[in-house]
Parts: C-alpha cells; structure tokens; sequence
C-alpha cells in the first residue's frame, strides 16, 4: 500500500529546524515558536488518538515544520507507523 501525497513546499524535519533555525533566534521567539508548535502537534496527536490511531514511531525527524518561525503549521510522515488502537476498557 501507499499513500501519495503533494509535495510540502519549505518544510524541514523538526530536528533539522531545532537545529538550525529556531537556535539563531532569540529568546523571546523562540519561545513563542515552541509554545504555539508545541500546541497544534499536541493537537494533532489528540486527534489521531481520538480516532483510535497512535504513531509508533513519532520522533523529530517524522514531524515537519515549514522553515519560517512565521508559521507554527507542523505534518506528520512516516504513516506507515500509524496503526489502529485497540479500544482501552476502563
């Protein structure tokens, strides 16, 4: 099986971008990166598992970032690592 999907224009790994990018910024925009980032991820997470999804292999290299700190949109690859949850009991 695959999946295809159109190509993401300026986009890093969210290592590479932690690296280089968001290291040469200041503090305050660093800062204001990584607490609105930290926030859509952690949304887009909740919604995999919401529907029953989980990422078995979730790391910073299968996250994107657009190379900009103007935008805090983030992609998850690596969907071959995505498998469905079993429902938990209480």
């Amino acid at each position: 099986e695959y999946l295809v999907s159109e190509r993401i224009a300026n986009v890093l790994p969210l290592s590479t971008f932690l690296e280089h990018t968001l290291a040469g910024a200041n503090c305050a925009a660093r800062e204001n990166w990584l607490r609105k980032s930290a926030e859509r991820i952690a949304c887009q997470v909740r919604q995999l598992h919401d529907f029953r999804y989980e990422h078995t292999e979730l790391t910073a290299e299968n996250l994107l970032v657009l190379s900009n700190m103007a935008v805090q949109d983030a992609w998850l690859i690596g969907l071959d690592q995505v498998h469905a949850r079993s429902r938990l009991g209480p």
